[in-house]
């Protein structure tokens, strides 16, 4: 991902762990908190790779909004895009960021998580201001969710500045304007298929 920052490590941790809980969080500190000890309990629990794996893959998907974020990247693109390409598009996106952020959290070392604030606009939407402690550094990360139907949902992550959303919506528009909407989802498919493995 041209562009991405050097702490993916940390992003992928905290990006991965907006996932469902099974206490309703009230507000979107308690979303991410939760849901970001929920993740790590998966990753500290006596299983397989391979079932780890898909437990996060499933809290992934359960309490990220794939769509809005699809629509966010793709920008103008997704009113030009058919259904059927938006469908694709959100299911290659869903598939190819949680087998990409699986491979950087998979050896999972503990790092402190410290919740800084929050601020929630009349609009439904909020950010979520944390910081992840390593050993010789403090990497801020923020989180944007939206309030759906009562549930906070992430959809873009910002790390050291620079959102995710903006750093795909660049990589992605580019091929775009080179290839269309069609040469992007073959080009997100090869990847998948790259990363199949992981």
């Amino acid at each position: 991902m041209k562009g991405a920052p050097r702490s993916v490590t940390a992003l992928a941790t905290l990006l991965l762990a907006l996932a469902s809980v099974a206490v309703q969080a009230t507000t979107p500190t308690d979303t991410v908190r939760q849901t970001v000890n929920a993740v790590i309990s998966t990753l500290q629990q006596e299983l397989g790779e391979e079932q780890k794996r898909d437990q996060v893959f499933r809290l992934v998907a359960d309490n990220f909004d794939f769509r809005v974020m699809a629509k966010r990247i793709l920008a103008t693109n997704w009113r030009k895009a058919s259904e059927e390409q938006r469908r694709r598009f959100i299911d290659l996106f869903t598939s190819l960021l949680t087998r990409t952020y699986w491979s950087r959290i998979r050896n999972y070392r503990d790092e402190k998580v410290e919740y800084r604030g929050e601020r929630i606009r009349k609009d439904h939407y909020a950010r979520v201001d944390t910081e992840i402690v390593t050993a010789d550094k403090r990497i801020p990360i923020t989180y944007r969710l939206l309030n759906r139907d009562g549930e906070w949902k992430a959809y873009d992550v910002i790390i050291e500045g620079v959102s995710l959303v903006q750093n795909f919506r660049t990589s992605y528009q580019a091929i775009i304007r080179k290839e269309g909407i069609e040469g992007l989802l073959a080009q997100m498919a090869v990847k998948n298929g790259e990363q199949g493995g992981t």
